[in-house]
């Protein structure tokens, strides 16, 4: 039988392959089959049952710690919750940001292309009508006299249809009509409109023939007819517009709208870089109730830093103007010192070339005082309080404090004028205005000053503004 046995086994009978020393472990319903060497994802993807001691200790543990982050993810998410519902400062910081982002998602579908924005401007046409004169300075056609135009002119023929800026069917543009179409000086008869497309806004044609006032609801609705009243050198529309009852230069896409009746096309990208603007950079959130004690200076660390927009210290800090910065600046704007800050002949005492008084110091006080020096301090004194109006009055329309070049062109605009001063604000569109805003708004603040409190003599208001705002502006640069 032995020999038997082994001549079998020998030959590769069925009892050839000698019996397995060790079984593998039994497979239950909750293990998975184990990898063959045919399966294309065996290799290099062991079987759990094929991993060593060691690898399963590793691979257990991070499965562990997986679920223990989770746990700690919903605790500080519970936990924040209940933190910005507590904690005052933080909750209407958060909620300032929410009901941004929800009015930018809501109003995406309002938003238009780059060159809806673009100013109107020579050389050029709108809808093929010529635009003939820009907003600003021009010297005026009739009298001659070098003055500021409120709005863009277009040359069209008598009897042109404008239209209302509705974006939807359901918008309603509201028509005063004002004048006289038989007047042959002034505005003529004209349309001063606002829509529900864009609340906050209101638009003025001048020099109509034609005027349709009430409600109009709808696209493509004719509220009015170019012509050529008032005091006009041929048939034409000017066109004005208003934000917030602030005179603005107009933008090619209202008057395009106005002469056409046609929505233009809408652009997601401008509403992504409105976003952005709201999100990154809204001086509304940057000075919202500092809480008090240790646990409002942790909340306002957490405020400021996860809440607060990027930068927001380095600009609060931005704001310090110190007396050397005011002296410098100013007194280059006076024209009573030198580049560098050290006094000319000017600083002692000169005549105003306006009313003819005695001025002194830095800032040509001219209100008397013993000598420049005390002259300097008087004045300093003044423009510090005026400072704490001026804040105040910023943050009232923005939120927050206007650019530090801006704090300081108005408070020279106070030196000059405490008067155009006054009126600064009501032509600044942003609290971080560009020079060429600066240098408007100074001019149409001085402007509304001379015709409201009088001023004697004659004077270039735009080049005076200009000047001082470049002095201004080049002394922030050199002065820390």
């Amino acid at each position: 039988m032995k020999s038997a046995h082994r001549d079998r086994a020998t030959r590769g009978g069925p009892s050839a392959q000698p019996y397995p020393t060790t079984y593998p472990a039994p497979t239950s319903y909750y293990q998975l089959p184990v990898k063959t060497a045919s399966s294309p994802a065996a290799e290099g993807r062991p079987h759990w049952q094929e991993l060593s001691p060691e690898w399963r200790y590793v691979i257990g543990t991070a499965v562990l710690l997986k679920h223990y982050l989770l746990k700690m993810v919903l605790l500080f998410g519970i936990g924040w919750c209940v933190f910005v519902m507590v904690d005052a400062a933080v909750n209407e910081r958060y909620t300032a940001y929410v009901s941004r982002s929800e009015a930018v998602v809501e109003a995406v579908a309002g938003f238009y292309a780059d060159d809806f924005y673009q100013p109107v401007k020579q050389p050029g046409a709108i809808a093929n009508f010529p635009i003939t004169s820009n907003y600003g300075m021009r010297r005026h056609p009739i009298t001659g006299e070098y003055k500021f135009h409120a709005g863009a002119d277009l040359s069209t023929p008598i009897g042109t249809n404008v239209y209302a800026i509705n974006a939807r069917l359901t918008d309603v543009t509201t028509v005063l009509c004002k004048g006289s179409a038989a007047a042959k000086s002034g505005t003529g008869l004209y349309a001063e409109f606002t829509t529900t497309a864009f609340p906050g806004m209101k638009f003025r044609s001048l020099h109509l023939s034609k005027c349709a006032e009430g409600r109009h609801m709808g696209q493509r609705v004719a509220i009015a007819q170019t012509g050529n009243s008032g005091s006009s050198t041929g048939p034409h529309l000017h066109f004005e517009q208003y934000q917030d009852d602030s005179l603005e230069e107009p933008q090619r896409g209202y008057l395009q709208w106005h002469m056409t009746g046609v929505a233009p096309k809408e652009s997601l990208k401008d509403a992504t870089r409105l976003y952005r603007a709201f999100t990154d950079d809204d001086p509304s959130l940057r000075y919202l109730p500092r809480p008090v004690g240790p646990w409002g200076r942790f909340s306002g660390w957490v405020s400021r830093n996860l809440f607060g927009p990027r930068g927001a210290r380095a600009t609060r800090s931005d704001q310090s103007i110190s007396d050397e910065l005011l002296k410098r600046t100013i007194c280059r704007a006076e024209g009573t010192c030198e580049p560098d800050g050290t006094p000319n002949d000017n600083y002692a005492s000169h005549t105003d070339p306006g009313n003819r008084r005695r001025n002194q110091g830095f800032f040509s006080y001219q209100h008397g005082a013993a000598n420049p020096q005390a002259a300097d301090q008087k004045q300093l004194a003044r423009l510090r309080a005026a400072e704490r109006e001026y804040r105040a009055q910023s943050r009232a329309k923005w939120g927050g404090d206007c650019s530090r070049a801006c704090m300081v062109v108005w408070l020279d605009a106070f030196n000059q004028s405490p008067g155009a001063a006054g009126f600064f604000i009501k032509y600044l569109k942003t609290a971080d205005p560009t020079p060429e805003e600066l240098v408007w708004a100074r001019t149409l603040a001085l402007e509304e000053s001379r015709r409201v409190h009088g001023a004697p003599g004659a004077m270039d208001v735009a080049g005076d503004q200009r000047r001082r705002v470049e002095e201004i502006l080049q002394q922030l640069v050199l002065v820390p």
